[in-house]
């Protein structure tokens, strides 16, 4: 387990754009080629890019804003880790055992562009060590769902075994008692809930006039003429020579 101070310096890593540092960081840009680069690559990146296309960006910050938290304390994370029979010198996947690279959400924060109504936020007893496999085939699934269902998500061959078939209910009952133990949300957080996700409407309703305003001032870009080489009439240019 990590402590606090290793846990900062990895978030720092990232990059902040308020302190000047680099701004691709917030750009989706396309994952690298597998093969060498090639000119033809730079396409991607000269795609239009458009302010409300960050919509679900800003969805997910008012609900990461809103759901409730636990403050870091490192004995009950490790009570919690304990709890799940995990080695806290040696953490694994909880679903299938690799070695994890991520904090996975138990019950989802977001759902339908609003804060999960069945979900417990950043809790301890909400999260469980993941590998990026198992993240990434659960999806928006619940973890019973995925668990018991095996619903594959994209990316990944059907049939692909995650959790060993002999422990799944085992593990289903599990990860409901560790769950239990984080409360859902009251009725003033869902109350809070419906003030800010009237912000985030009048927010993404800029956006929208935003990209009006640019589509409106920016000069659509010329077409490149075709070079002499793919030209249909060089042909003919050179029969009349």
């Amino acid at each position: 387990m990590k402590n606090k101070a290793t846990l900062d310096q990895q978030a720092d890593k990232y990059g902040d754009p308020e302190r000047g540092e680099d701004i691709d960081a917030l750009i989706s840009f396309p994952a690298a080629p597998e093969k060498k680069l090639q000119p033809s690559d730079m396409k991607a990146w000269l795609k239009q890019f458009k302010v409300g296309s960050r919509s679900s960006t800003v969805t997910n910050a008012f609900v990461a804003a809103l759901l409730p938290h636990d403050e870091y304390d490192l004995n009950a994370i490790k009570e919690a880790m304990a709890f799940l029979g995990q080695d806290e010198a040696n953490l694994t996947c909880v679903y299938c055992g690799d070695p994890p690279t991520t904090w996975d959400h138990l019950t989802n924060l977001v759902q339908d562009g609003k804060a999960n109504p069945f979900g417990f936020g950043h809790r301890i007893y909400n999260l469980v060590p993941c590998c990026a496999k198992c993240n990434s085939s659960k999806g928006k699934d619940t973890f019973k769902q995925w668990i018991l269902g095996y619903q594959q998500k994209k990316g990944w061959k059907n049939g692909t075994l995650r959790v060993e078939k002999s422990r799944r209910h085992d593990l289903v009952k599990l990860l409901e008692s560790y769950q239990e133990k984080c409360p859902s949300l009251t009725a003033a957080e869902k109350e809070l809930e419906e003030k800010l996700m009237g912000m985030r409407d009048a927010i993404l309703a800029i956006l929208v006039e935003a990209d009006k305003a640019v589509a409106k001032a920016r000069p659509k870009p010329k077409k490149a003429k075709p070079s002499a080489k793919h030209s249909k009439k060089a042909p003919n240019a050179a029969k009349n020579d």
